[in-house]
C-alpha cells in the first residue's frame, strides 16, 4: 500500500471514530509525546496534558473537534475554545481536528497564540509516533460507526424533531386535511389547535434541553435560552431553522 493511501486509510478512521473516543485517542497520543494527559470534558477543557504534574499553571489544553470529511472548524469553534485559557492550570491552547481550518480561523487563532493540528498533521504525527496499531485498536472498538455518530445528544434530538414533527401534523390537520375530509373539519380543527399549543410550548423547551445537554457533552458553548426563546416566536420555523443547523454543525 503506498504511503498516500495508507495515510488517507487513517484519516477516514479518525473520521469514523466517536467524538468521545476521538478525545481519548488524542489523549493518547499526547501521552506518547511525553505528557501526562486527562481526558476532562468540562465545558472550557477538552484535555489537560502537562509534561509535570507539579508545573501548575503551566499545562496544554488539547481541543478537539472530530468532523466528518466536508466540515471545517471555523472561527466561532476557536472563540469558544479561548475560554480553555481561564483554566487554572492552563498555559498554552492547542485545537486538533480530523478535517481542516477555515482561513477565518486560522487568522484567529494565530491572533490567540493557539497552535492548530488539521486532519493531515494529525495523521502525520500517528505516523511519526508510530501509533497506527493504536488507532486501529480505537477504530476496532467504534465498529467502524456511520459518520453520524458525531451528533451529540442524540436523546434531546430525538425530543426536537417530535416537537417538529408535531408542528407539521398541526398544519396538516388545519390546512390539508379539511380539504380532503371537509366532513371532518372540525374535529380537525381541534387536533390541530390542540396540537399547536402543545407543539408551541415543546419547541421551546426541547430546543433549549438539547442546547444544554451539547454543552455539557462536548464542551461547546451554546445560548440555550436565546434559541429557546427564538423557538418559542418562531415555533415550526424556528425548530426546522434549529434542526438544519444543528445537522449540518455535528
Amino acid at each position: 500500500m503506498s504511503k498516500g493511501l495508507r495515510r488517507g486509510k487513517l484519516l477516514h478512521r479518525l473520521r469514523e471514530i466517536d467524538p468521545y473516543t476521538f478525545q481519548e485517542l488524542v489523549a493518547e497520543l499526547w501521552q506518547l509525546q511525553g505528557y501526562e494527559a486527562e481526558v476532562l470534558r468540562d465545558e472550557s477543557v477538552h484535555i489537560l496534558a502537562r509534561r509535570d504534574e507539579s508545573a501548575l499553571g503551566q499545562g496544554v489544553a488539547v481541543q478537539t473537534r472530530r468532523l466528518s470529511e466536508g466540515y471545517k472548524v471555523d472561527s466561532t469553534d476557536i472563540a469558544q475554545f479561548i475560554d480553555a485559557r481561564r483554566h487554572e492550570d492552563v498555559e498554552s491552547v492547542v485545537v486538533v481536528t480530523t478535517t481542516e481550518f477555515t482561513e477565518d480561523a486560522i487568522d484567529r487563532a494565530n491572533r490567540e497564540g493557539m497552535k492548530l493540528v488539521n486532519g493531515e498533521e494529525l495523521v502525520e504525527l500517528i505516523h511519526d509516533l508510530e501509533a497506527e496499531e493504536l488507532l486501529e485498536e480505537y477504530s476496532n472498538q467504534e465498529n467502524a460507526v456511520e459518520s453520524t455518530s458525531d451528533i451529540p445528544a442524540k436523546d434531546t434530538l430525538i425530543q426536537v424533531v417530535a416537537a417538529t414533527g408535531a408542528w407539521v401534523l398541526t398544519f396538516l390537520a388545519v390546512a390539508v386535511f379539511p380539504i380532503f375530509y371537509p366532513e371532518y373539519e372540525s374535529l380537525l380543527l381541534t387536533i390541530g389547535v390542540s396540537g399547536g399549543l402543545l407543539a408551541w410550548f415543546a419547541i421551546p423547551i426541547t430546543i433549549y434541553r438539547d442546547v444544554r445537554k451539547i454543552t455539557q457533552e462536548t464542551g461547546n458553548q451554546g445560548s440555550p435560552f436565546g434559541l429557546a426563546v427564538l423557538g418559542f416566536l418562531g415555533a415550526g420555523l424556528a425548530s426546522t431553522y434549529y434542526l438544519r443547523r444543528r445537522f449540518k454543525n455535528s
